[in-house]
């Protein structure tokens, strides 16, 4: 009994200090050497999905349809390594412009696209501007939370027990976020008009996948994240990877590719970039948000190919200025 109570003190007491670690600045630069020395920006982020392919099996398990009671498009889902998933989209009679929203970890889709008012105010907004509005939970988050253990209810424990395993097979929790966000993004496209405008906005967690939104087969013109910017590099010299869930971290292999190089693929292809950063924000490095800055002024982008709106003193919550500064920017860009 003294053991268990032992190893119970151990886990709380690790689980206090991880918000804070006493790090090894040097060994995470040895790191952040390594990472520089494998990192490839002529990759195409293309090749990087396609040399390292996901490991699950996705399938549609309905088509398009409207459920008893529910107002909204849906479609239901089996992924081979997480639990069922179900895509909602919210389809107004006229629909010229689309928003599809990565939401962070606390957030689900039944939250986001019900009925109901919530904080986010997103079905709200897409309601009254007449906007198409499309979302799905993450594979561990919302009506798929537990996957492979169905006792466990902390989302840190089910990540750690994934990544855990996963490695086995040769693949990360970011390999198949990004593999079912395309999956999910082509599912979008069977029900959205092809005359509609779309963009894609990411929200914490779903901030890092929207990076890449511009590489996972829809037509998409403009990208906007909010609540999440450091680019690998930064994390691993700053010695912060902590700050992030086990999901950000791909399984790269030989070759790396960090988040500025793909930002400019994605200018590159055509799509618009926004960046609207809390400055309080801790799952955001101000180096990062720097480093982008002077990518911006060394390529010489206007505001419209990529934006960065700085909002002092904010911290990290989409209600608020940050939603705001979000809908101001959506309501000031004009359909094409």
């Amino acid at each position: 009994m003294f053991n268990k109570l032992k190893t119970l003190h151990s886990l709380f007491s690790d689980l206090r200090e991880s918000m804070n670690p006493r790090i090894d600045i040097d060994m995470f630069g040895n790191m952040a050497n390594a990472f520089s020395k494998a990192q490839d920006s002529s990759m195409p982020v293309s090749e990087l999905l396609e040399s390292r392919p996901a490991k699950a099996s996705l399938t549609k398990k309905t088509d398009w349809h409207k459920a008893d009671g529910e107002c909204d498009w849906q479609l239901t889902f089996s992924n081979s390594l997480f639990a069922e998933g179900r895509i909602r989209f919210f389809k107004p009679s006229q629909v010229k412009r689309v928003l599809i929203f990565f939401p962070g970890t606390l957030g689900t889709a039944a939250d986001l696209i019900g009925a109901q008012k919530d904080t986010f105010g997103l079905r709200e907004y897409c309601e009254k501007h007449s906007i198409g509005l499309g979302v799905w939970d993450w594979p561990l988050q919302g009506e798929r939370k537990n996957g492979l253990y169905k006792n466990f209810n902390s989302y840190s424990s089910i990540e750690r027990e994934y990544s855990r395993t996963l490695g086995l097979l040769g693949t990360s929790l970011w390999r198949e976020y990004a593999a079912e966000a395309s999956f999910c993004m082509k599912c979008l496209g069977e029900v959205i008009p092809d005359t509609a405008s779309i963009e894609v906005c990411g929200w914490s967690q779903g901030a890092l996948f929207a990076w890449f939104a511009p590489f996972f087969g829809l037509p998409i013109r403009q990208v906007t994240i909010a609540g999440s910017c450091a680019l690998f590099q930064d994390l691993l010299e700053a010695g912060k990877p902590h700050i992030h869930g086990y999901f950000y971290y791909p399984a790269f292999g030989q070759r790396t590719i960090d988040l500025d190089d793909v930002l400019m693929q994605a200018l590159q292809a055509g799509v618009n970039v926004s960046l609207i950063h809390g400055e309080e924000d801790r799952g955001c490095l101000s180096a990062s948000v720097s480093q982008l800055q002077h990518l911006i002024d060394e390529k010489g982008l206007n505001e419209r190919q990529f934006k960065i709106t700085r909002l002092p003193g904010i911290g990290h919550k989409f209600p608020g200025p940050i939603r705001d500064a979000f809908f101001q920017q959506f309501s000031n860009r004009s359909v094409a």
